[in-house]
């Protein structure tokens, strides 16, 4: 009997062993490894209801993304790490890694914090960036698509931008598109700090999208955001292209 069991007990350790291989073998780097886990992640629950204006949406909350992506990241060798760092040119982000730990590849993105506010208000930012984080970084959907609406709801929080219901003028509508854009527009965000893009320059993009003109409406800034996110689009791609340049 004793032998019996240990052949039966080699057997699966061989099994285990063999497995392992074959894992290791298939996520040889990061993409690998993200494209398995991808295949195999579920959108997270919607446990939340946010406000935009009169409209109301369903979201999932930090805890229901770590939820659905943590542990299928996990199970195919990828650890997720966030930490708060000083930017050289001043101000602060949220910097989320994913690390493929046999092959030690990473990617990482950036998410920019506020510079003046109270540690309440740090500390939603910096919930609110480790999800969008993490939901962006994995490809789920975290929440209802609110489009531009966004633009409406983030006036209200930025002490800097006029009341909504009157028109602003184009220094004014500028900041306010900007903002908005800091504050929801998520993978592409992200995109444009991480290829060296700062807010003075997004609020240059604004004006390059606004034209000529001295008031501006909520209509207006509607297409604005829009115009203007695919302007940053643009921008990270070209400078995408001017990395892979070779030197002269």
């Amino acid at each position: 009997m004793a032998t019996t069991k240990t052949t039966k007990t080699s057997e699966t350790e061989t099994e285990r062993w063999n497995a392992a291989a074959t894992e290791e073998k298939q996520h040889a780097g990061i993409a690998a490894a993200m494209v398995a886990a991808q295949a195999e992640i579920e959108a997270p629950k919607k446990n939340r209801t946010g406000q935009v204006g009169s409209r109301a949406y369903d979201y999932a909350d930090l805890g229901s993304v770590l939820d659905a992506v943590l542990p299928v990241l996990n199970k195919h060798g990828i650890a997720v790490v966030q930490t708060i760092e000083g930017q050289e040119a001043g101000g602060v982000v949220l910097k989320t890694d994913l690390i493929h730990a046999a092959s030690r590849e990473a990617v990482h993105s950036l998410y920019p914090l506020p510079d003046q506010c109270t540690p309440q208000e740090m500390g939603s930012a910096i919930t609110y960036g480790r999800r969008y984080s993490l939901i962006c970084m994995t490809g789920v959907v975290g929440e209802d698509d609110d489009d531009a609406a966004s633009v409406e709801a983030s006036g209200k929080k930025h002490s800097k931008a006029p009341p909504a219901e009157r028109p602003m003028d184009a220094a004014d509508a500028a900041r306010f598109v900007a903002d908005a854009l800091m504050d929801k527009a998520g993978a592409t965000c992200h995109d444009f700090v991480a290829a060296g893009g700062t807010r003075a320059e997004l609020v240059d993009l604004v004006y390059s999208v606004l034209g000529p003109g001295d008031e501006f409406t909520k209509d207006d800034l509607r297409s604005v955001y829009k115009l203007t996110l695919d302007r940053m689009k643009h921008t990270v791609a070209d400078r995408h292209l001017a990395d892979q340049e070779p030197a002269p």
